[in-house]
Protein backbone atom coordinates (compact mmCIF):
# COMPACT_ATOMS: atom_id res chain seq x y z
CA UNK A 1 0.00 0.00 0.00
CA UNK A 2 2.63 2.45 0.96
CA UNK A 3 4.47 1.82 -2.31
CA UNK A 4 1.23 2.57 -4.73
CA UNK A 5 1.15 6.06 -2.20
CA UNK A 6 5.06 6.83 -2.72
CA UNK A 7 4.19 6.03 -6.80
CA UNK A 8 1.57 8.76 -6.99
CA UNK A 9 2.98 11.16 -4.85
CA UNK A 10 5.87 10.85 -7.18
CA UNK A 11 3.73 11.24 -10.54
CA UNK A 12 1.96 14.31 -8.92
CA UNK A 13 5.19 16.18 -8.27
CA UNK A 14 6.39 15.64 -11.50
CA UNK A 15 3.09 16.97 -13.18
CA UNK A 16 3.61 19.98 -10.99
CA UNK A 17 7.50 20.22 -11.93
CA UNK A 18 5.89 19.76 -15.55
CA UNK A 19 3.45 22.81 -15.27
CA UNK A 20 5.84 25.17 -13.03
CA UNK A 21 8.40 25.00 -16.34
CA UNK A 22 5.47 25.53 -18.91
CA UNK A 23 4.38 28.49 -16.79
CA UNK A 24 7.79 30.03 -16.60
CA UNK A 25 8.44 33.20 -18.79
CA UNK A 26 10.85 32.82 -21.72
CA UNK A 27 13.20 35.56 -22.86
CA UNK A 28 11.54 37.26 -25.57
CA UNK A 29 12.67 36.35 -29.06
CA UNK A 30 14.65 39.04 -31.08
CA UNK A 31 12.04 41.34 -33.04
CA UNK A 32 14.77 42.18 -35.67
CA UNK A 33 15.92 39.42 -37.65
CA UNK A 34 12.46 38.23 -38.34
CA UNK A 35 11.72 41.42 -40.29
CA UNK A 36 14.47 41.54 -42.25
CA UNK A 37 14.53 38.47 -43.01
CA UNK A 38 10.95 39.36 -44.93
CA UNK A 39 12.31 42.91 -46.11
CA UNK A 40 12.89 43.53 -49.54
CA UNK A 41 14.19 46.45 -51.89
CA UNK A 42 9.82 47.07 -53.16
CA UNK A 43 9.98 48.53 -49.53
CA UNK A 44 11.44 51.88 -50.87
CA UNK A 45 9.99 54.06 -53.44
CA UNK A 46 11.71 56.76 -55.20
CA UNK A 47 11.17 60.32 -56.40
CA UNK A 48 13.00 62.52 -58.85
CA UNK A 49 13.15 65.97 -57.68
CA UNK A 50 15.70 68.90 -59.30
CA UNK A 51 17.92 68.08 -56.64
CA UNK A 52 17.77 64.23 -57.02
CA UNK A 53 16.67 61.15 -56.39
CA UNK A 54 14.82 60.98 -52.56
CA UNK A 55 13.57 57.81 -51.19
CA UNK A 56 10.56 57.12 -48.67
CA UNK A 57 8.65 54.20 -47.52
CA UNK A 58 6.24 52.81 -49.42
CA UNK A 59 2.52 52.35 -48.30
CA UNK A 60 2.52 48.53 -48.55
CA UNK A 61 2.90 45.91 -46.06
CA UNK A 62 6.81 45.96 -47.64
CA UNK A 63 6.89 49.23 -46.15
CA UNK A 64 5.63 48.50 -42.36
CA UNK A 65 8.52 46.22 -42.36
CA UNK A 66 10.73 49.31 -43.42
CA UNK A 67 8.90 51.53 -40.93
CA UNK A 68 9.34 48.88 -38.00
CA UNK A 69 12.90 48.43 -39.02
CA UNK A 70 13.27 52.14 -38.39
CA UNK A 71 11.43 52.16 -35.30
CA UNK A 72 14.72 50.16 -34.04
CA UNK A 73 17.31 52.38 -34.92
CA UNK A 74 20.33 51.85 -34.54
CA UNK A 75 19.70 48.44 -32.62
CA UNK A 76 18.56 46.78 -35.95
CA UNK A 77 22.18 47.80 -37.63
CA UNK A 78 23.47 44.73 -37.69
CA UNK A 79 20.75 42.77 -39.29
CA UNK A 80 20.56 45.18 -41.78
CA UNK A 81 24.46 45.13 -42.76
CA UNK A 82 24.06 41.52 -43.25
CA UNK A 83 21.33 42.11 -45.64
CA UNK A 84 23.41 44.63 -47.92
CA UNK A 85 24.79 40.75 -49.28
CA UNK A 86 21.26 39.75 -50.20
CA UNK A 87 20.30 41.31 -53.54
CA UNK A 88 16.84 41.45 -53.08
CA UNK A 89 17.11 43.42 -49.79
CA UNK A 90 20.49 45.55 -50.36
CA UNK A 91 18.95 48.75 -51.19
CA UNK A 92 16.08 49.11 -48.71
CA UNK A 93 18.58 48.08 -46.02
CA UNK A 94 21.15 50.44 -47.57
CA UNK A 95 18.59 52.93 -47.35
CA UNK A 96 17.42 52.00 -43.40
CA UNK A 97 21.29 51.83 -42.46
CA UNK A 98 21.74 55.92 -43.92
CA UNK A 99 18.57 56.79 -42.21
CA UNK A 100 18.79 54.89 -39.21
CA UNK A 101 22.81 56.49 -38.94
CA UNK A 102 22.14 59.86 -39.62
CA UNK A 103 25.11 59.71 -41.81
CA UNK A 104 25.58 62.76 -44.15
CA UNK A 105 25.33 61.61 -47.50
CA UNK A 106 25.77 63.05 -51.06
CA UNK A 107 22.02 62.49 -53.54
CA UNK A 108 22.42 63.32 -57.52
CA UNK A 109 20.82 61.99 -61.06
CA UNK A 110 20.75 58.23 -60.75
CA UNK A 111 22.81 57.63 -57.64
CA UNK A 112 21.59 58.32 -53.66
CA UNK A 113 24.51 57.99 -50.77
CA UNK A 114 26.70 55.60 -52.97
CA UNK A 115 23.24 53.58 -54.47
CA UNK A 116 22.78 53.40 -58.10
CA UNK A 117 19.31 53.70 -59.02
CA UNK A 118 17.24 53.90 -62.28
CA UNK A 119 13.94 55.59 -61.76
CA UNK A 120 11.61 55.40 -64.70
CA UNK A 121 8.51 57.69 -65.32
CA UNK A 122 6.10 55.28 -64.02
CA UNK A 123 8.00 54.88 -61.01
CA UNK A 124 9.64 51.37 -61.35
CA UNK A 125 13.36 51.11 -60.04
CA UNK A 126 16.21 49.07 -61.56
CA UNK A 127 19.07 48.38 -59.00
CA UNK A 128 22.67 46.83 -59.54
CA UNK A 129 22.89 44.21 -57.35
CA UNK A 130 26.35 43.20 -59.06
CA UNK A 131 29.19 42.16 -56.91
CA UNK A 132 31.35 46.01 -57.24
CA UNK A 133 27.67 47.89 -56.12
CA UNK A 134 27.03 45.20 -53.00
CA UNK A 135 31.17 45.23 -52.00
CA UNK A 136 31.13 48.87 -52.14
CA UNK A 137 28.05 49.21 -49.98
CA UNK A 138 29.39 46.35 -47.50
CA UNK A 139 32.82 47.96 -47.35
CA UNK A 140 30.97 51.62 -46.94
CA UNK A 141 28.91 50.59 -44.14
CA UNK A 142 31.71 48.66 -42.74
CA UNK A 143 34.10 51.42 -42.46
CA UNK A 144 31.26 53.53 -40.64
CA UNK A 145 30.41 50.84 -37.97
CA UNK A 146 34.32 50.67 -36.99
CA UNK A 147 35.07 54.38 -36.77
CA UNK A 148 31.12 54.38 -34.91
CA UNK A 149 32.91 52.12 -32.28
CA UNK A 150 36.97 53.88 -32.21
CA UNK A 151 35.93 57.40 -32.33
CA UNK A 152 34.22 56.94 -29.08
CA UNK A 153 38.00 55.14 -28.01
CA UNK A 154 39.97 56.92 -29.79
CA UNK A 155 42.45 54.59 -30.83
CA UNK A 156 44.53 54.88 -33.58
CA UNK A 157 45.21 51.38 -33.50
CA UNK A 158 42.22 49.89 -33.93
CA UNK A 159 41.38 52.51 -37.38
CA UNK A 160 44.31 51.80 -38.87
CA UNK A 161 43.80 47.91 -38.25
CA UNK A 162 41.19 48.60 -40.60
CA UNK A 163 43.23 49.83 -43.45
CA UNK A 164 43.21 47.80 -46.86
CA UNK A 165 45.73 47.90 -49.99
CA UNK A 166 42.54 47.81 -52.32
CA UNK A 167 41.61 51.35 -50.67
CA UNK A 168 44.46 52.98 -52.23
CA UNK A 169 43.15 53.97 -55.90
CA UNK A 170 46.08 54.74 -58.73
CA UNK A 171 46.27 57.45 -61.65
CA UNK A 172 49.02 57.51 -64.05
CA UNK A 173 49.68 61.68 -65.09
CA UNK A 174 52.58 63.21 -66.45
CA UNK A 175 54.61 63.21 -63.57
CA UNK A 176 54.32 60.11 -63.00
CA UNK A 177 51.81 57.72 -60.62
CA UNK A 178 49.64 59.68 -57.66
CA UNK A 179 47.84 57.11 -55.18
CA UNK A 180 44.04 58.36 -53.73
CA UNK A 181 43.24 57.41 -50.40
CA UNK A 182 40.71 59.72 -48.93
CA UNK A 183 37.83 57.49 -47.25
CA UNK A 184 36.90 58.37 -43.93
CA UNK A 185 39.69 55.55 -42.26
CA UNK A 186 42.33 58.02 -43.81
CA UNK A 187 40.48 60.84 -43.15
CA UNK A 188 40.68 59.40 -39.54
CA UNK A 189 44.49 58.79 -39.63
CA UNK A 190 45.90 62.04 -41.19
CA UNK A 191 43.76 64.15 -38.53
CA UNK A 192 45.63 61.98 -35.65
CA UNK A 193 48.92 62.83 -37.56
CA UNK A 194 51.80 61.70 -35.28
CA UNK A 195 49.57 59.71 -33.15
CA UNK A 196 49.19 56.94 -36.24
CA UNK A 197 52.88 56.78 -37.04
CA UNK A 198 53.55 53.79 -34.42
CA UNK A 199 50.46 51.55 -36.43
CA UNK A 200 51.19 52.78 -39.35
CA UNK A 201 54.77 51.02 -39.16
CA UNK A 202 52.99 47.90 -37.84
CA UNK A 203 50.74 48.01 -41.06
CA UNK A 204 53.59 48.10 -43.41
CA UNK A 205 54.76 44.68 -42.12
CA UNK A 206 51.04 43.51 -43.33
CA UNK A 207 51.20 42.17 -46.85
CA UNK A 208 47.13 43.15 -46.89
CA UNK A 209 47.38 46.69 -45.42
CA UNK A 210 51.45 47.76 -46.41
CA UNK A 211 49.82 49.76 -49.31
CA UNK A 212 47.53 52.06 -47.63
CA UNK A 213 49.70 52.38 -44.49
CA UNK A 214 52.77 53.31 -47.14
CA UNK A 215 51.22 56.19 -48.68
CA UNK A 216 49.87 57.70 -45.13
CA UNK A 217 53.13 57.78 -43.80
CA UNK A 218 54.29 59.38 -46.92
CA UNK A 219 51.74 61.82 -46.31
CA UNK A 220 52.03 62.46 -42.63
CA UNK A 221 55.65 62.13 -42.77
CA UNK A 222 55.83 65.12 -45.22
CA UNK A 223 59.48 63.22 -46.96
CA UNK A 224 60.30 63.94 -50.38
CA UNK A 225 59.74 61.07 -53.46
CA UNK A 226 60.16 60.27 -56.73
CA UNK A 227 57.18 58.56 -58.29
CA UNK A 228 58.32 58.01 -61.92
CA UNK A 229 56.38 54.06 -62.74
CA UNK A 230 57.10 51.88 -61.62
CA UNK A 231 58.15 52.99 -58.60
CA UNK A 232 56.27 55.60 -55.92
CA UNK A 233 58.44 56.54 -53.33
CA UNK A 234 60.25 53.11 -53.38
CA UNK A 235 56.53 51.01 -53.69
CA UNK A 236 56.93 49.01 -57.20
CA UNK A 237 53.71 49.78 -58.55
CA UNK A 238 52.30 48.09 -61.94
CA UNK A 239 48.96 49.89 -63.16
CA UNK A 240 47.64 47.75 -65.91
CA UNK A 241 45.57 49.10 -68.88
CA UNK A 242 42.64 47.16 -67.45
CA UNK A 243 42.98 48.93 -64.19
CA UNK A 244 44.02 46.28 -61.83
CA UNK A 245 47.47 47.00 -60.03
CA UNK A 246 50.48 44.41 -59.65
CA UNK A 247 52.10 44.92 -56.19
CA UNK A 248 55.48 43.46 -55.48
CA UNK A 249 55.46 41.28 -51.82
CA UNK A 250 58.93 41.89 -51.46
CA UNK A 251 58.33 45.17 -50.55
CA UNK A 252 56.74 44.66 -47.29
CA UNK A 253 60.14 44.01 -45.61
CA UNK A 254 62.36 46.79 -47.27
CA UNK A 255 59.52 49.64 -46.67
CA UNK A 256 59.36 48.60 -43.06
CA UNK A 257 62.98 49.28 -42.86
CA UNK A 258 62.98 52.94 -45.30
CA UNK A 259 60.17 53.64 -42.41
CA UNK A 260 61.71 52.54 -38.90
CA UNK A 261 65.09 54.56 -40.00
CA UNK A 262 63.28 57.53 -40.85
CA UNK A 263 61.77 57.28 -37.47
CA UNK A 264 64.98 56.59 -35.98
CA UNK A 265 66.20 59.97 -37.47
CA UNK A 266 63.58 62.12 -36.24
CA UNK A 267 65.23 64.34 -33.80
CA UNK A 268 62.11 67.25 -32.91
CA UNK A 269 60.86 67.31 -29.45
CA UNK A 270 57.29 67.18 -30.54
CA UNK A 271 58.00 64.01 -32.33
CA UNK A 272 59.78 62.43 -30.16
CA UNK A 273 57.11 62.85 -27.20
CA UNK A 274 54.02 62.42 -29.26
CA UNK A 275 55.73 58.66 -30.68
CA UNK A 276 56.02 57.19 -27.15
CA UNK A 277 54.36 53.40 -27.00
Amino acid sequence: MMRYFWTILLALTALACQGRVSDTPQPPSDPIQPLVDQLRNEAIEWDGTYDGLVPRIAKTAQGAIADALCKHGQDAMPALMRALEDGEKFAAAHVLLSWNSNVSYSVGPGEWNDLKVDLYGDGAVTYHPDEKQTHTLQEKWREWQSLGNWDKYNNPQMVVGALRNDMVKWRAGIGGYSPELNNQLARRIRFWKYAAVLPLLDAVSDPNRYVAAHVLLTDLSGVSYRAEPPRWNGLYVNLRGDGTVELDPADVQILRGRWLRWLSSRKDAETSTTLQP
